[in-house]
């Protein structure tokens, strides 16, 4: 299973910098690095090589209050296909 950690009541964000944070659960690994993560932003891809499990989102400047952020995440075992999970987050930027 796969939980995105977003710390946002009722989805609801007011910066314009957020990071998301996505938890593994029930894989039978060893190390964390044995996952893969695939984060998506409004069906965009986005990685973080890093911290693969952290997803920072900035915001344009000018993004209007009441914009969506639909954020996909895609876990899985590094080689192993076929033991993959996902999880969703939909937000709404307010200023």
């Amino acid at each position: 299973e796969a939980v995105i950690e977003s710390p946002f009541p009722g989805g609801e964000f007011h910066s314009a910098s957020i990071e998301l944070r996505g938890w593994p659960f029930f894989f039978n690994i060893k190390r964390s690095s044995q996952l893969n993560f695939s984060w998506s932003v409004n069906g965009m891809s986005s990685q973080n090589f890093e911290s693969p499990d952290v997803l920072t989102i900035n915001l344009n400047a000018d993004a209007v209050s009441g914009s969506r952020v639909n954020v996909g995440l895609s876990l899985g075992i590094a080689g192993n296909i076929s033991d993959t999970t996902t999880a969703g987050a939909n937000l709404i930027f307010i200023r």
